[in-house]
């Protein structure tokens, strides 16, 4: 696989707030409305989650959230309910990261226990939804910065070949806190030839994190 292989994906854009706001007024009940952000603790910033979600014009079918820094000391459900949704959790075994998904009530979701787990400094949920009378696989994974990249790649490797048994739609979400504009970088490379192998492909192709010094992809959507 080429550099240009590795950036051969979906055409995407920036949005600044009003812009981002405004599109969503475009959106008809036919897509699925994913959102994902990075909360930093839900238990500290669901507030502030709920405040953003509710100037969106389109109703969220899915919102997914990493870093919860939710873990067994911590997760009493009740405190991280939103209206109209049912929560999803995969907490995590430290006092860091940690992923979860708000599914809207009016959409069948089951959640895949046999492959959501935390492992290895890694978080990862399944879950499948019913969508216009076919299921769909939604997964949102949380790499851990310091966590091995091959037992990343190993552990996802593994759900993967699962899921796409079946052969039906999956949307990967989440922080995989590698930078894969890193297109010379092997465990770029290596992620990106997995993750095609099974037919998927990267959603974002820019920066996600920008600084005066440096411009990474650390965060991204991945569809089959």
């Amino acid at each position: 696989m080429t550099e240009n292989d590795v950036n051969d994906t979906i055409s995407c854009q920036y949005y600044n707030y009003g812009h981002f706001i405004e599109c969503t007024k475009q959106l008809t009940t036919k897509y699925l409305f994913m959102v994902h952000c990075n909360v930093r603790s839900l238990n500290k910033n669901l507030c502030d989650l709920q405040q953003y979600l509710s100037e969106l014009y389109y109703e969220r079918d899915i919102i997914a959230v990493s870093e919860t820094r939710i873990n067994n000391t911590n997760s009493y459900l009740p405190d991280h309910q939103m209206h109209g949704y049912t929560f999803f959790l995969c907490d995590s075994a430290t006092k860091a990261g940690g992923v979860g998904a708000y599914i809207k009530n009016t959409i069948d979701a089951k959640h895949i226990h046999a492959l959501s787990k935390s492992f290895d400094g890694c978080e990862s949920l399944w879950i499948e939804v019913g969508l216009n009378k076919e299921n769909v696989i939604v997964g949102v994974v949380y790499r851990h910065p310091h966590n091995d990249m091959s037992v990343f790649q190993e552990r996802v490797m593994q759900a993967l070949h699962k899921l796409t048994v079946n052969k039906k739609y999956i949307y990967v979400m989440g922080d995989f806190n590698t930078d894969l504009l890193k297109s010379s970088n092997n465990h770029v490379l290596d992620f990106v030839n997995l993750t095609n192998c099974f037919g998927l492909r990267k959603f974002i192709n820019k920066p996600t994190r920008v600084t005066k010094e440096t411009h990474t992809l650390f965060r991204s959507y991945i569809y089959k």
